[in-house]
């Protein structure tokens, strides 16, 4: 899914609406998906290594995490996030969580946050993991909103 194109609707939709969308109180962000750049945490890149070997579950090797299926799984969940942002359901810096099925593989998980600003945007990847049954209880008291896609 091209989010450049859901960006575009969502735009048109404003330009079009007969709300006046300017006199709503609070913050307000332009969201410029060209320069949104996603970058990982030293922790998470740790973290992208560490399961070189190690068995997952079933006995299936799990492998390193490649930036190929993080960046899948982020492509797959951004509209929903983006759209969640925009209504306000997901706060900025708030953590959230992408869990992603991958064939065989236990479950990618993904803790980024949004990172919006005057400037060029960024989304943070705070941690990242192979596992089923993954819990996150050290960000955001483990209650963060968990978006869930296949790759």
């Amino acid at each position: 899914m091209d989010f450049r194109l859901i960006l575009y609707g969502f735009q048109r939709f404003l330009a079009e609406a007969e709300i006046k969308y300017d006199e709503f109180a609070g913050d307000s962000y332009v969201i410029d998906l060209d320069n949104l750049s996603v970058v990982a945490s030293k922790h998470a890149e740790e973290r992208s290594r560490r399961h070189v070997g190690q068995r997952g579950s079933g006995g299936a090797r799990s492998g390193k995490i490649s930036r190929e299926s993080v960046m899948r799984a982020l492509d797959r969940a951004l509209p929903q996030i983006l759209d969640d942002f925009a209504n306000g359901e997901l706060d900025n810096k708030e953590a959230f969580h992408v869990r992603a099925e991958q064939g065989n593989q236990p479950a990618l998980n993904v803790i980024g946050k949004l990172d919006m600003r005057r400037g060029p945007d960024k989304m943070v990847l705070v941690t990242m993991m192979r596992k089923d049954d993954f819990r996150t209880d050290a960000f955001g008291g483990g209650r963060q909103k968990t978006y869930e896609v296949s790759i």
